[in-house]
C-alpha cells in the first residue's frame, strides 16, 4: 500500500490514545465486527497493543475450543485442519493498520518538530531563584520592588525536578493511557545543570 493512498484524515484525531471498548468500537465501525472480535479474544485492547503484535493471524494456528467460533467467522478451514484468513478481514486489518501506523509516524514527526523548536537542554544555574514573590520597600515619595531569592543547591534542583516529573507521570498516566508508565531519570530523560 502506497503512503499516497493513506488518507489518515479518516480517523479520529485522538485515535491512537483509544483502548478496550472504544478501541473495540472504533475497529467494528471501521472494519467490522469480525474484526473487532478477532482482536478482542486476543486481548488486543489499544492501538499500540494492536500496532506491537508481530501477528494477529497467529490465532488461526491455535488448537483450542475457545478459539473455534472466531476462527469459523473469519477464515476458511482446509482439508489439512489449517486455517486461511478471509481476504476481507485480512485487507481490512492490514489497512487500519497502516493508517494508523502513518498517524503515529506522522503524531512523532510533529512531536519531534515541536520538540526541536524548544532548548533540548535545560540549564539551571547552580543558585537560582525558585521563588517568584517579591517584597516592596516603600518610603515616602519612592517604592521599589527586590525579589525575593531563595538558593538551592544543584542537588536540591534536581530532586525538585525528578519528583515533580515523578508526580506528573502518576497523575496523568491514565489520562494518556500509560498505565505502565516509568519515567525514570539517567534513562528515559537527562537533566544537565550548568553554573552560571
Amino acid at each position: 500500500m502506497t503512503r499516497a493512498s493513506l488518507d489518515i484524515s479518516r480517523l479520529p484525531h485522538d485515535v491512537l490514545t483509544y483502548s478496550n471498548q472504544r478501541f473495540f468500537d472504533f475497529i467494528e465501525s471501521f472494519c467490522g465486527k469480525d474484526e473487532a472480535d478477532l482482536l478482542s479474544i486476543q486481548a488486543i485492547r489499544s492501538v499500540d497493543s494492536f500496532l506491537s503484535v508481530q501477528d494477529v493471524y497467529s490465532i488461526f494456528a491455535v488448537d483450542s475450543e475457545d478459539v473455534i467460533e472466531i476462527q469459523a467467522r473469519c477464515a476458511f478451514k482446509n482439508r489439512n485442519g489449517t486455517f486461511t484468513v478471509k481476504p476481507g478481514i485480512k485487507s481490512s486489518l492490514n489497512y487500519i493498520s497502516s493508517l494508523l501506523t502513518e498517524m503515529k509516524t506522522k503524531t512523532a514527526k510533529k512531536k519531534k518538530t515541536a520538540l526541536a523548536s524548544t532548548p533540548s537542554i535545560l540549564s539551571i544555574p547552580s543558585t537560582v531563584s525558585t521563588a517568584s514573590s517579591y517584597s516592596i520597600n516603600s518610603s515616602p515619595g519612592d517604592t521599589a520592588i527586590t525579589p525575593f531569592v531563595s538558593t538551592k543547591t544543584v542537588t536540591e534542583h534536581h530532586e525538585f525536578i525528578t519528583t515533580s516529573i515523578e508526580q506528573w507521570c502518576n497523575q496523568n498516566k491514565n489520562d494518556l493511557n500509560l498505565c505502565n508508565l516509568n519515567f525514570v531519570c539517567g534513562i528515559d530523560y537527562h537533566l544537565k545543570f550548568s553554573s552560571s
